[in-house]
């Protein structure tokens, strides 16, 4: 077995993506070649033949979907795609390689309307990613330059409200791509795209008050008394304290900043025009299964408001000493 046999195999698979026989060829031949990589590969393509096949809501069908991803994982071999030949149908792609096995070619790739409007251009600089496709209005595509990280991709989908699926491109190519298609949509019409970190009015939605849910939701769910939340450097750092140890929950761009403490300030009737170096209010915030009560703390610096949050205990929790008795 020769690597243009292999080429052979994968243009012809290529030829024709959404076509299972011919995958299922080239999962025989991978794994007649007998290493561990093309092995793992060849059980994807059947594994994703078969959950292809399988109605969505088969419980059988999530179980395979585990396993398809823990096999990708193993896979080594690269693929280089043009973005508009792999956008015009992905999920057929993703049949013959997990999104991470994939590297796209954005020279004179446009994004739809939809997607450029779905991924503001203020955002796209800041994460240094670029839109690719909206999917059934529910998934953004997003290229970047390497793997995006969990915080990044938690912080994406708060942000713009859908989920988020990254795939990888030339490092290089990301800040030229977002200079072109912005530009161009700019040229169609000046007031096409709009989007602003202002702290809506209370009880509207938008990426603040996203934000400030995902913050406390998160806290609740962990236990966590304590947030911190301050500027440093070029981003704004939000650290959950456990005791002694203060680690940090993710990472947010600086124009974030203002219009949370904002926020917060309304939550708690501050004002928000305030001369004083401290500021301190509680204010009650409603999640799904609870509310809590929250105490904040405003306090001034040269890199700007810190913020001390404290999630105060309900009066139906047990007390923390009968707990240690018990």
């Amino acid at each position: 077995m020769t690597s243009n046999e292999a080429d052979i195999f994968l243009r012809s698979v290529l030829a024709a993506p959404s076509e299972p026989l011919r995958r299922l060829v080239f999962a025989d031949w991978l794994e007649e070649t007998g290493t561990r990589s093309n092995i793992a590969w060849a059980k994807y393509l059947r594994l994703a033949e078969e959950v292809d096949r399988l109605p969505s809501d088969d419980p059988l069908r999530t179980k395979r979907i585990v396993l398809r991803e823990r096999l990708g994982s193993l896979i080594q071999a690269k693929l280089r795609l043009k973005a508009d030949v792999y956008t015009t149908d992905p999920e057929s792609f993703r049949l013959i390689l997990p999104p991470r096995c994939l590297l796209l070619d954005l020279d004179d790739y446009c994004p739809p309307a939809n997607a450029l409007e779905a991924l503001p251009e203020a955002v796209a600089r800041e994460m240094n990613v670029v839109p690719l496709l909206l999917m059934q209005g529910r998934t953004l595509m997003t290229a970047a330059g390497a793997i995006l990280d969990t915080e990044a991709r938690q912080a994406l989908r708060y942000i713009l409200n859908l989920e988020i699926e990254p795939v990888l491109v030339p490092e290089e190519q990301i800040r030229s791509t977002i200079d072109r298609v912005y530009s161009e949509v700019v040229e169609e019409s000046n007031d096409a795209l709009t989007f602003s970190f202002t702290s809506p009015p209370l009880g509207e939605v938008g990426p603040i008050p996203r934000i400030l849910e995902m913050i406390l939701s998160d806290a609740a769910a962990e236990r966590i008394r304590d947030i911190k939340i301050q500027r440093v450097g070029p981003r704004v750092d939000v650290r959950f304290v456990r005791g002694q140890t203060e680690p940090l929950w993710g990472g947010f761009p600086n124009r974030v900043h203002l219009p949370l403490v904002d926020s917060l300030r309304r939550l708690a009737s501050l004002p928000t025009d305030f001369a004083d170096p401290e500021q301190s209010g509680i204010f009650h915030y409603p999640l799904p299964h609870r509310t809590l009560d929250v105490a904040l703390r405003i306090l001034s610096s040269r890199s700007g408001p810190q913020v001390h949050l404290t999630i105060l205990p309900s009066l139906y929790e047990t007390p923390s000493a009968a707990n240690l008795v018990a």
